[in-house]
């Protein structure tokens, strides 16, 4: 009852919000995945131009989270707190009433339950909403990948005009979109908005041509990113940057200084003149299978990658790990290493029976000091997994160049690391 009156007072308060603020521009991001990359990398972007506001990087949990975002406003630490919630009633209120302080919202739309998209129709509409992806992550909550689909493009239908990622939306979901107001972007050349990628550096990242309606020969820029998943959001943002109104310039330039989020295919400097790439943070299957092609068009002395647990709503992780392990190809990789028993049990006999040399660990501290006795200059690591209790990010900590970049990788936190003591201590007092 009480959650009820919540979500009426604050949908009534961000309707209010901005009919009273009109130029406030709101940006909705949605999809299967990607989501925080491309808020990143749109924020850093637009920020160039306009005042920007974007709660946070972490996804809301609901509608009233999704609420409370818009208009800047912390959850309650206790949520279950009458007082608390009127506190936060109150600072909405004001928030209707006082000057905006951004002119630009970018704001993160969860699939997280069927209706979620449609309920927002009478709150909300975006000035623009970007679709990252349709995949088949959350499909537990939606049973078909097709329902999935209509739920995510209804808030493109309900936006003023949507941007789609055409690499990964399939063209048939396209009769689930109503409006005529869209354009799409990618790194294929059907996209309107299209990034061809020319070179790659390590140091720099990934040059190439970028091609809009508004300038079809393209111009050249280079997004500080490696591998097709990581360049997605750089170019939705280079495509939101363009639809409101900046100039290649501009956009070249502030481009440049978007970092990879940790965890998130961040390319980071390893021991003896090796590389690792960082995946660490809420890797998926599909997420993990484009940055193994990744890791295959690299030309490098050797390849390694490592494969932890994956991020998975769906109940079907180990057919996921095993479709993990069978894509190693052992033409291509001179180690694959697994961290944790869910990977040991099926990705790595997967692995085994295309011909890979496989080497199995339960503890990341192992699996680091295994895999650092490999580098080589010029080498390259693919660390794949998810936050889970393995910690496998400790891996690409013990295979970093140098240890001030240890404040780049997940979970560093005085709290995080209490955690981890205590997780590894209690692993080697089982051995």
């Amino acid at each position: 009852m009480f959650k009820r009156y919540l979500l009426r007072k604050l949908s009534r308060y961000v309707r209010l919000y901005f009919e009273k603020h009109p130029d406030v521009i709101l940006v909705a991001v949605t999809g299967s995945v990607g989501k925080a990359s491309a808020k990143h990398a749109i924020a850093t972007v637009v920020s160039h131009s306009y005042r920007v506001a974007m709660h946070d990087l972490s996804p809301p949990r609901s509608r009233i989270d999704t609420l409370l975002q818009i208009l800047g406003i912390h959850y309650p630490g206790d949520k279950k707190s009458y007082a608390a919630w009127f506190k936060i009633l109150r600072a909405a209120k004001k928030r209707t009433i006082e000057p905006s302080d951004a002119e630009v919202i970018i704001q993160e739309f969860s699939p997280y339950s069927s209706g979620s998209m449609e309920w927002f129709r009478g709150v909300v509409r975006p000035n623009i909403c970007v679709v990252t992806s349709i995949q088949s992550d959350h499909l537990k909550a939606f049973g078909s990948i097709e329902k999935l689909a209509s739920e995510i493009l209804s808030l493109a239908n309900n936006s003023r005009y949507s941007i789609i990622n055409r690499d990964d939306t399939e063209g048939r979901f396209a009769s689930f979109i109503t409006t005529a107001s869209f354009t799409t972007y990618g790194t294929l050349q059907a996209a309107e908005y299209a990034f061809e990628p020319r070179s790659y550096s390590f140091d720099s990242g990934t040059t190439g041509e970028f091609a809009t309606p508004q300038l079809p020969t393209g111009w050249s820029v280079t997004l500080p990113a490696v591998g097709e998943t990581s360049l997605h959001p750089l170019v939705a943002a280079l495509t939101v940057g363009i639809t409101l109104g900046m100039q290649p310039q501009l956009l070249t330039e502030s481009i440049r200084r978007v970092q990879p989020l940790p965890g998130r295919m961040q390319v980071l400097k390893g021991a003896r003149g090796s590389w690792l790439i960082d995946n660490t943070s809420r890797s998926t299957a599909a997420t993990a299978l484009a940055s193994l092609q990744t890791l295959y068009n690299l030309e490098a002395p050797s390849k390694v990658v490592v494969i932890g647990d994956i991020d998975n709503g769906n109940g079907v992780r180990e057919q996921e790990l095993q479709s993990i392990g069978s894509q190693c190809n052992p033409n291509e990789l001179a180690w694959v290493v697994t961290v944790g028993k869910m990977a040991s049990q099926h990705a790595a006999p997967q692995a085994r029976l295309r011909g890979n040399q496989v080497k199995e660990f339960y503890n990341a501290l192992d699996a680091g000091a295994f895999i650092r006795s490999l580098l080589e200059p010029g080498g390259v690591v693919l660390v794949e997994s998810t936050e889970s209790d393995g910690y496998v990010e400790e891996v690409v900590k013990l295979l970093l160049h140098s240890s001030s970049d240890h404040t780049r990788l997940i979970r560093q936190s005085p709290a995080d690391l209490m955690a981890k003591t205590q997780y590894f201590n209690a692993i080697s007092s089982t051995k």
